[in-house]
């Protein structure tokens, strides 16, 4: 009878201890306190757990079964600049579910079931330098997605069915620096969205290595040739993979389509801008400018215009 007890006794603590943990040997559950960071990994956690220490520096939540990310749920965690969530079967983040993460700079929620985010989901993430989306549920990059991330350097979105990329859904973006579309449904890319990025060169990822066929239809992007060739935007490793037509190298491209060789200077009159363009259009756009537009356009618009 003890002796039951006893093996009663162990078995429950073994459950308090190791929760609904499967596998041992890759559970985690443990706060660092020197490093201060806060692990739960591979624990079947359906929610997040409020027992964060306040003080966390990073959280490690991937690989668990947490569905929802409800209001406020980390509005604790004001010195937390990095939060792990990959892994996990989020479908659904709530507008206000960031907020209080003021000093968060690296957000991955890679490999959940995002489909979407409502309107300023990250407006709270002004400090946010990197965020990860990879294989979620993504179809459409809607335009007000990602407003109030002004500091974001990179992105990766790659491994969704993302086939549109909606017109001012870079606009925010004005520290942007690296952009991840590789494994999409998009087959080409609108100047059009890409205008409005101030800091360049831009870093773009559009083909990877282990991607056996090509799609993208190269002769659409004659424009992103151009910046190529004016040193505006930068591949990394591989330039798109063309999908039944000559290789991206052997592009040849004329003047249409062409925009600015620098977005940074002119961003708000530059596109499609040719030398017979109406001067009244040109003055009307050069006057909705700020002082500090007009000085440096004033500075560059005979180089640009030479182009």
């Amino acid at each position: 009878m003890f002796l039951r007890f006893s093996i009663m006794t162990l078995l429950f603590v073994l459950v308090d201890v190791y929760g609904s943990c499967t596998d041992r040997s890759r559970c985690r559950n443990e706060y660092n306190s020197s490093t201060r960071q806060f692990y739960r990994i591979h624990w079947g956690l359906t929610e997040v757990p409020q027992d964060i220490p306040a003080d966390a520096f990073k959280v490690h939540l991937r690989f668990n079964k947490i569905s929802v990310l409800p209001t406020g749920v980390f509005r604790n965690l004001s010195q937390c600049v990095q939060l792990d969530l990959n892994g996990n079967q989020i479908f659904f983040v709530h507008k206000d579910a960031f907020e209080g993460l003021d000093s968060l700079q690296y957000l991955d929620l890679d490999s959940n079931k995002i489909s979407s985010f409502e309107s300023e989901t990250f407006a709270n993430l002004g400090s946010l330098v990197g965020l990860y989306l990879v294989e979620n549920h993504f179809s459409v990059l809607q335009s007000s997605m990602f407003a109030g991330l002004v500091n974001l350097q990179e992105i990766y979105i790659s491994k969704n069915q993302i086939s549109v990329l909606e017109e001012g859904v870079l606009d925010s973006l004005y520290s942007m620096k690296k952009i991840e579309l590789t494994m999409t449904d998009l087959t080409t890319l609108n100047a059009n969205v890409f205008i409005n990025l101030p800091r360049l060169p831009l870093t773009l990822i559009l083909s990877a290595e282990s991607e056996t066929t090509s799609k993208w239809k190269c002769s659409s992007l004659c424009w992103l040739k151009h910046e190529e060739q004016h040193g505006t935007v930068v591949w990394y490793m591989y330039p798109p993979k063309c999908s039944g037509e000559v290789e991206w190298t052997s592009l040849q491209c004329d003047d249409k389509g062409k925009i600015c060789a620098n977005w940074a200077v002119m961003p708000l009159i530059c596109h499609n801008m040719t030398k017979s363009m109406n001067a009244s259009m040109l003055l009307l756009s050069f006057r909705s400018m700020s002082r500090t537009w007009r000085s440096s356009i004033l500075k560059e618009i005979k180089i640009q215009w030479a182009l």
